[in-house]
């Protein structure tokens, strides 16, 4: 577990570090070598729950570990109204511009607000 928290805060930090707004990853250690796909699904959440980075997107090759990543996001989600959710969303506008304005908005116990 402590080295794919390694690996997601390693790429991410390194993101952070270039000075870029958005960055895709693949959901690491989801279906490889029967690594927990929960687990790596847990730990992909959390890390990019915390990232530094304002949009982050993640790529999966099959159905299982997708409707795994959903479970495990929508259960963060539950203190969060669906305007809220919709609200997060870009709505066209730029990657910094939507940032700063979610981070003006910022609701205590919404993972997206």
């Amino acid at each position: 577990e402590e080295l794919l928290k390694q690996a997601f805060s390693n790429a991410l930090g390194t993101a952070r570090d270039l000075g870029v707004s958005t960055v895709c990853l693949p959901a690491m250690g989801c279906g490889c070598r029967g690594y927990p796909v929960e687990v790596a699904a847990g730990i992909g959440v959390a890390a990019l729950q915390e990232a530094p980075i304002p949009y982050c997107e993640v790529r999966f090759w099959e159905t299982l570990t997708f409707r795994k990543w959903v479970q495990l996001t929508e259960a963060r989600l539950e203190g969060c109204e669906e305007a809220d959710v919709r609200e997060a969303l870009w709505q066209g506008k730029s990657l910094a511009e939507w940032h700063e304005e979610q981070e003006a908005k910022r609701k205590p116990g919404c993972a997206v607000m």
